[in-house]
């Protein structure tokens, strides 16, 4: 890439934005900062406005070669800079940070993300692959390697993703509002799988909180709670022989004994007040436990992400998401299980998604959004563990697929 050659910004108050916007902006409240961030075009051409609290200066470069393209100038509130483009072209933003420098792609330089189809199932409330659709996906947009954030908060006021890439300062990357279906994306550039991040959710009564990603599809050990990015990648499997002996093996004639067992607390290192096991020293602990013990399954209490212990995994949080029982070794149960469980034992996985730690259950219970209707929920709470058991009227999210189980 070519050096950077700092040019002299220049002041055009045309650019400035309406004192409401600015205060928005400034306060981190703005719901639809697409609409004033990144290029657009007026009667004398195109601009480019960024919002970056704390930046002591922006540059603009060309993405192909990195050739300075012009100085973006301070504005009106600190971390808001704008300038008129030279011509029209994938750009870079060269920031200069205090502790350092940084280049990377606008955020607000990517179109639409959610397709249409996804938009209309959503909305409908029959959309079979959320796991794919909502939560945080690797992946490549015009060619940029980046994550691509979407929740489903059709209340909110304002929704940010933050994290370490934007310090947690949720005015950093506020999202764009899917109205049709009440998602908020964002596409955020140069992260990928590993990253730590929490949605900011300004409410629609005006609070503001962090909340976990519903969707994610993995997450930190307790007793850190952040959602995490995970690596997509499809898993490979390597049991070809055990599918080809799965029917007889499962015949209604063979005797079953199943060993049930909770992942996070089955053993520790160093005994019950020690570290958790990974998914890796547990099957190389637990399968020949349970083949020594004459077992010939075994089924896994709800792996669901569940942030107490204790419930066994009956109140879980993020259904799509594993629960990491070690923050040293995020491997996950597939690729552990696989790689060490012989060929003929067979793995069974509990699966709850009606019971609810009980503010969960309360929120089910809430007014739905630009209706005067409340979800048709029956609760029982269960006296001595704040559990609610949602019985009707609550469509299933996901489901629960495993691989070498029985039929």
């Amino acid at each position: 890439m070519n050096e950077v050659i700092h040019t002299q910004p220049i002041l055009d108050r045309s650019l400035w934005l309406s004192e409401e916007d600015a205060d928005a902006l400034a306060q981190g409240t703005h719901h639809d900062p697409f609409s004033i961030l990144g290029i657009h075009t007026d009667d004398e051409g195109q601009f480019l406005r960024v919002f970056l609290p704390g930046a002591v200066g922006v540059d603009v470069l060309d993405r192909e070669g990195g050739k300075s393209r012009c100085c973006l100038t301070s504005m009106q509130i600190p971390g808001l800079f704008a300038a008129r483009l030279p011509h029209a072209a994938p750009y870079l933003l060269h920031i200069r940070w205090p502790q350092g420098e940084q280049i990377t792609e606008d955020p607000y330089s990517f179109g639409l993300l959610l397709g249409e189809m996804d938009l209309y199932l959503l909305g409908e409330g029959n959309h079979r692959n959320l796991g794919h659709c909502l939560g945080a996906q690797p992946m490549a947009v015009d060619g940029v390697d980046g994550v691509r954030f979407s929740v489903w908060a059709p209340n909110a006021k304002r929704v940010s993703v933050v994290g370490n890439f934007n310090s947690w300062d949720g005015r950093r990357h506020m999202m764009r509002l899917r109205i049709s279906a009440g998602v908020w994306e964002l596409f955020v550039p140069r992260i990928g799988p590993g990253e730590a991040y929490k949605y900011e959710i300004i409410e629609a009564q005006g609070a503001i909180g962090l909340r976990a990603d519903p969707v994610a599809l993995a997450t930190e050990a307790p007793p850190s709670t952040a959602s995490v990015v995970a690596d997509t990648t499809p898993f490979t499997w390597h049991d070809e022989e055990w599918i080809a002996q799965r029917q007889k093996a499962h015949d209604p004639s063979r005797p079953i004994s199943i060993y049930e067992v909770h992942a996070a607390s089955w053993r520790k290192h160093g005994g019950d007040n020690g570290e958790l096991y990974s998914w890796r020293d547990l099957a190389e602990q637990l399968i020949p436990y349970v083949l020594e013990m004459g077992f010939t399954h075994v089924e896994l209490l709800p792996i669901m992400e569940h942030p107490f212990g204790g419930s066994w995994g009956y109140q879980p949080l993020g259904q799509f998401a594993p629960v990491p029982v070690s923050a040293s070794l995020p491997t996950l149960p597939t690729s552990s299980m696989s790689a060490i469980a012989p060929d003929w034992v067979s793995f069974l996985i509990g699966y709850r998604p009606t019971f609810l730690p009980t503010p969960m259950a309360w929120r089910a219970s809430t007014v739905l959004p630009c209706t005067n209707m409340s979800i048709p929920s029956r609760g029982s709470i269960r006296i001595g563990t704040p559990t609610s058991t949602i019985w009707a009227g609550v469509k299933c999210m996901g489901s629960c697929s495993p691989r070498h189980c029985i039929g």
